[in-house]
């Protein structure tokens, strides 16, 4: 059914899944997550690559992240720049609490002692 829906909407087969244009630069990426290129995604892949374009097989953001890198586009953050300011951040503050138990009062009694002493019975 989606199949003939992007059809109907003039989508080719084989046509990658992200077109990025930066500054005359035009990179293809193809979403995949443990599947293989089929014959229509190998014949896109080879006719953008010989007209000049990029063409990557994306599995990960990293992928995503190191395509647009090797094509030269500029990236405001990356992956390696977003995990260094976390860590510094964490440096930066207190070290957690450590929980202690709350001592009882000699009057306080645990659901299990009042079930062995016959005071409570749901």
């Amino acid at each position: 059914m989606q199949g003939q829906l992007r059809k109907a909407r003039g989508v080719r087969p084989g046509i990658a899944d992200v077109m990025i244009i930066y500054n005359n630069i035009v990179l293809w990426l193809e979403i995949k997550s443990g599947t293989q290129l089929s014959e229509a995604q190998k014949l896109f892949r080879d006719s953008v690559s010989a007209n000049g374009c990029w063409w990557s097989l994306a599995r990960s953001p990293e992928d995503a992240e190191h395509a647009c890198v090797q094509a030269g586009i500029p990236l405001r953050a990356t992956f390696a720049s977003i995990t260094q300011r976390i860590a510094d951040q964490h440096e930066h503050l207190p070290a957690p609490r450590k929980r202690t138990a709350r001592p009882r009062s000699a009057s306080t009694v645990s659901i299990a002692q009042a079930r062995r002493l016959g005071l409570w019975n749901p």
